[in-house]
């Protein structure tokens, strides 16, 4: 299982921020809705900024990819849908802190599954655009 947060236009200190999320993730997301044991490791979570997106041609975002993910007898359909939204509140507060007045961001979140749940191996729900009231 991976967790990679790919940006374009974030600021410094939001993405220091992103990468010291690994234990709220672990604590919020990864081990209550998926059982997934605290020793995840740091080379399975990180951020990284986009290779070909620059502000001069692209708005700022950040897409949030939960990979290989596996289904088991321990995972629900609804574990999973929670976990995305769980994921998708924890980005959104990280970075909504970081914006100017007036700047926005694009948010997407998605967890990858290793095989279909009802004809899909995705979990995800349409991007979000920052600043957001949280749930």
């Amino acid at each position: 299982m991976k967790l990679k947060a790919a940006q374009a236009g974030l600021s410094e200190a939001c993405v220091m921020e992103l990468n010291r999320l690994r234990p709220r993730v672990l604590k919020e997301v990864l081990v209550p809705h998926l059982k997934v044991s605290p020793s995840f490791g740091a080379s399975e979570f990180y951020v990284q900024k986009c290779d070909e997106a620059d502000a001069d041609t692209h708005a700022p975002f950040c897409e949030v990819r939960l990979s290989g993910v596996s289904l088991n007898d321990e995972r629900s359909a609804n574990d999973f849908k929670r976990a995305r939204a769980e994921l998708e509140d924890v980005y959104a507060e990280v970075i909504t802190r970081h914006l100017k007045p007036g700047q926005g961001v694009e948010l997407t979140t998605i967890i990858m599954l290793d095989a279909p749940l009802n004809g899909s191996t995705l979990v995800e729900g349409p991007p979000c655009d920052l600043p957001i009231p949280l749930r």
